[in-house]
């Protein structure tokens, strides 16, 4: 019994130890996860500072990367320019904003009002108050800050009625939520900047941090929207070529739809950058991945000295004769290099003239008499004549009948292959051909189109500058509507349609000595970093096309248009009268009727007048063309001789006094022509100059060449551009005055004004 209680209390006394122990046990447990808790607290206290103040290491920057969502911007690149080979800025595309400001934002209310505060049924109610000086100073300070960011407002504008007119535009109950800051007006790329950075200086000083947030007010009060608009510093007379539809924005590249500016987009676009928009030490920072590279500069073969000696002349034909419209080129004999070209139209006998399309090679012409040159070619190529002085009997009588269809001649008689082009006779050149391929009409086909009439200029997919030039139509004895007067039809002008393109090339052919030259407006292409990255180089499409002796025979022929003397005098003689460079031109006239596409019917009284040329004749330069359809007034003595022929007289004393060192720039606009009306001006100017004053140098230091060459293009000076970039230096000194027609020269670096 006694063994029973002793071993009863034993073991009670063993369990009360046990139950000790695991006490003791749990208690050390919870005071671990005691501390486990007040260390987790103190670490989550210390990473709510560090992320609110900032002051973090990479653990915590990664922490917050993957908390806080990055913002991918696409970075437009600027597009890039056209130059003429002697380095003027032909085409330039200018980047401009047009801004809006909310006059009922909060931002500007908490600034230029009184905030007042009362209860309404147990709720509070803010409510803004205007205050008339504190609204004062507010827009006191944006003017301020506009005028400095916009030096060019001084000449057209006053503070006073700017700041007047803002605040009429505040104190309005309606209507002034998002309106024009300056109706009409458009910041350029820098002056937008400028703005900006002059409202955060005067706004949020860094002397006061009270007004840190002012800054922002503002800034978010004004909506700004980019477009884009091309604008010809030089002139316009190069749109139709060069593009002249609007810029616009497409995957964050800048687009053109038509000319140069399309076919060379890949290039001219650049290629967009990368940023990501980052929450970094309390705030969004924008953290550049990939700089945009900015569009390549495009160097054309246009030779501004030439483009403006045919420009003038074209207008002045356009002025005397009010015709339809012109379209006139000028190729380089040896390279085939367009070194000058204008298309004009003129809607109406007392519209304005406005540039055309490129009507040089997507126009189907009926060529006239100009084409009796290449029926000449095809026979002497294939022997049916021998040389310019074998003689044909073209009759006494005013016309010959041949398959019942009158073909006309000048009733000379006896007279020589030269004769017949000298006075571009119908039936002579008919004559010759039906002799040589009356029994054979396919081979006369075949043998003008190897004079490069069936050369296609689109098929190189390398080659973009007439990239939708027309092809020739040729009729041929196949088709449905060849009749028996085709053949004589074709030799003098009817019947086949072709892009005067073609018809420069193959005179040209007959100028170097018989290649056919690819005729070519891009020279070299150079990339955002000064590299050239694309180069075109002369190039024969067709080599030896003419026998040498053929070619020296037409040459005669071609001398004789201009002949005064004898019984056959030329058609081009009027030349004569220009006696400094008239024996140095060969070329040949031609005249066309007017078909009616409506009444299916050719109109006497309305002609096509064109002359084809080359020269010096001794060692041919220049080739060039012209056309003037169906003029509106003083026609009754008009000829091709009279007025086409007068744009190769213009070039030929243009290159003439450019060989012997004058200026001849200078004498073609005092005295070489007649004062004539400006033609109309670029759209693009007259929106965004607001009337600029013309006299003073504006500082151009650090702009893109766009905004720079906006800046200049109104005044009437010629730009040269050297280097790439932004304008790191000017000819003439920021303040001096300037003259129209002076030349100053831009160099470009990286540094921009950022």
């Amino acid at each position: 019994m006694q063994e029973n209680t002793h071993s009863s209390s034993s073991t009670s006394s063993s369990r009360k130890r046990k139950s000790k122990g695991e006490s003791v046990k749990i208690s050390q447990r919870y005071l671990i996860f005691g501390f486990l808790f007040v260390f987790i607290f103190l670490i989550s206290i210390l990473e709510v500072f560090f992320l609110s103040t900032g002051a973090r290491g990479d653990k915590w920057a990664e922490i917050e990367k993957n908390h806080k969502k990055s913002d991918t911007i696409i970075k437009t690149p600027k597009r890039g320019d056209i130059y003429a080979a002697t380095g003027e800025l032909l085409h330039t595309t200018i980047p401009y904003y047009s801004v809006k400001f909310d006059f009922q934002s909060e931002g500007y209310l908490l600034l230029c009002s009184d905030i007042i505060e009362r209860e309404v049924n147990g709720e509070k109610i803010r409510k803004y108050q205007k205050n008339k000086k504190k609204e004062q100073e507010v827009l006191s300070k944006l003017v301020e800050a506009l005028f400095r960011a916009v030096p060019r407002l001084n000449e057209t504008k006053n503070k006073k009625e700017i700041l007047s007119d803002w605040i009429k535009k505040s104190r309005k109950k309606r209507g002034n939520r998002g309106v024009w800051l300056l109706r009409g007006f458009y910041f350029l790329e820098e002056e937008y900047s400028d703005f900006n950075r002059n409202i955060k200086i005067l706004f949020s000083p860094k002397s006061d941090k009270t007004k840190k947030n002012d800054y922002l007010y503002i800034n978010r009060s004004m909506k700004s929207s980019l477009s884009y608009k091309k604008a010809s510093p030089n002139g316009v007379s190069m749109d139709n070529f060069l593009g002249v539809d609007e810029v616009r924005v497409k995957n964050n590249k800048t687009i053109s739809n038509a000319g140069i500016e399309s076919f060379y987009n890949e290039y001219l676009a650049g290629k967009t950058g990368l940023a990501e928009k980052k929450y970094i030490k309390n705030k969004y920072s924008e953290i550049t991945i990939k700089n945009p590279e900015n569009g390549a500069s495009i160097y054309t073969t246009i030779d501004m000295g030439l483009q403006d000696v045919l420009n003038e002349q074209v207008l002045e034909l356009m002025h005397t004769y009010k015709p339809h419209f012109i379209m006139a080129a000028v190729m380089e004999c040896n390279t085939g290099r367009i070194v000058a070209q204008s298309c004009k139209k003129m809607e109406g006998a007392n519209s304005k003239i406005e540039e055309d399309y490129n009507m040089i090679a997507r126009s189907l012409i009926e060529p006239g008499s100009v084409i009796k040159t290449i029926s000449m070619l095809a026979a002497l190529e294939d022997g049916v004549i021998k040389g310019a002085d074998e003689p044909i009997d073209i009759g006494t009588k005013p016309y010959v009948l041949y398959q019942k269809k009158k073909i006309h001649t000048h009733q000379k008689g006896l007279v020589t292959a030269k004769d017949i082009i000298a006075i571009s006779d119908n039936y002579g050149i008919s004559k010759i051909i039906l002799k040589g391929y009356e029994n054979n009409p396919e081979k006369f086909v075949n043998r003008i189109k190897a004079l490069g009439l069936d050369i296609n200029l689109r098929e190189d997919p390398n080659f973009r500058d007439f990239s939708n030039a027309y092809m020739p139509r040729v009729k041929s004895p196949e088709d449905k509507d060849w009749t028996a007067i085709s053949l004589p039809s074709m030799a003098y002008g009817y019947t086949n349609f072709i892009p005067p393109l073609y018809l420069l090339s193959i005179y040209n052919m007959i100028a170097n000595g018989g290649d056919f030259m690819r005729p070519y407006m891009v020279e070299k292409i150079i990339n955002s970093k000064g590299k050239t990255i694309y180069e075109r180089k002369p190039e024969a499409l067709r080599k030896n096309v003419l026998k040498p002796s053929t070619c020296k025979e037409i040459t005669k022929m071609l001398r004789a248009v201009m002949n005064e003397e004898g019984k056959c005098k030329g058609t081009g003689r009027y030349i004569n009268r220009f006696k400094d460079v008239a024996h140095t031109i060969a070329g040949k006239t031609g005249t066309t009727l007017y078909f009616d596409s409506k009444t299916k019917q050719y109109v006497e009284t309305e002609k096509n007048y064109s002359f084809c040329s080359f020269f010096p004749v001794d060692n041919p330069r220049y080739t060039v063309y012209a056309y003037i359809a169906r003029p509106r007034e003083n026609k009754v003595h008009i000829s091709s001789g009279r007025s086409a022929a007068l744009v190769s007289v213009a070039i030929a004393r243009a290159d003439k006094k450019r060989r012997t060192q004058l200026n001849f720039r200078e004498e073609v606009k005092q005295g070489l022509f007649k004062d004539k009306k400006e033609i109309k001006e670029d759209s693009v100017l007259t929106d965004l100059t607001q009337d600029v004053s013309l006299k003073k140098m504006p500082n151009l230091i650090g702009y893109s060449l766009s905004s720079a060459s906006f800046l200049l293009q109104r005044r009437g000076v010629n730009i040269v551009v050297r280097g790439h970039g932004y304008v790191q230096s000017q000819s003439k000194a920021s303040g001096s005055t300037i003259r129209e027609g002076e030349t100053i020269i831009l160099t470009l670096g990286t540094k921009n004004r950022k």
